[in-house]
């Protein structure tokens, strides 16, 4: 019952996602997501000029976050129903990830360097990221796929020196999700870095692969 109706509803999201509307609509998000993340790391850029401010709290820069964070977790939905190619156990991990420590983590470290890495790295993830759907291509796909190798470990590594200054302000279970959380990031980081760096080579391999928008 339930296993064929998430089957069927699969089937039926390739269809639309076929569907010249709405790959024009994905387009136009993907679009809007690029121009976001160029903005915030901008912003970023402006903001970190100043010494010992608060980045998360600083104007635009949280709620920026949140909603391009958002649409990245929209594009794992879009993976866990068949639209778009990618490794959903991965996708999820990442993500949240990064909605854990944008609720919990940054609130309490916006003045520590952790929280400014963790977000350029962020920032240039996407940003080398989304021309690959905009416009695919090889110097494209290279991007998509080579930059990660770089921002990934470092973007982990400051999530977690992040959770360990957020800990002395931390009590309960918050404290307990922000210690495992460190684990995670050092021990699972590593192995998806493996997991990027082998799908990298098997991506770039391939010329074919490189007009394919898909994730």
């Amino acid at each position: 019952g339930g296993s064929r109706l998430f089957v069927g509803f699969k089937q039926s999201s390739r269809v639309l996602a076929g569907s010249s509307w709405v790959a024009l609509m994905w387009t136009a998000l993907n679009v809007f997501a690029l121009v976001g993340w160029l903005a915030l790391g901008a912003r970023l850029c402006i903001v970190c000029r100043q010494d010992g401010v608060d980045v998360w709290s600083a104007a635009y820069i949280a709620p920026s976050v949140y909603l391009l964070e958002f649409l990245c977790c929209l594009e794992v939905g879009r993976i866990a129903v068949g639209s778009l190619k990618g490794n959903l156990g991965l996708g999820i991990a990442i993500h949240y990830i990064r909605c854990f420590v944008m609720a919990v983590i940054f609130p309490l470290t916006g003045t520590h360097v952790a929280c400014r890495v963790a977000l350029f790295a962020w920032v240039l993830t996407e940003v080398c990221r989304y021309p690959y759907y905009i416009f695919g291509g090889r110097i494209a796909g290279v991007l998509r796929y080579l930059t990660p190798l770089a921002t990934f470990p470092l973007g982990a590594g400051a999530e977690a020196y992040a959770c360990t200054v957020a800990m002395e302000s931390l009590d309960g279970a918050l404290k307990v999700l922000a210690a495992l959380q460190v684990v995670v990031n050092i021990f699972g980081g590593a192995y998806g870095w493996v997991l990027m760096l082998k799908r990298s080579q098997r991506e770039l391999s391939s010329p074919k692969k490189q007009s394919d928008k898909k994730r």
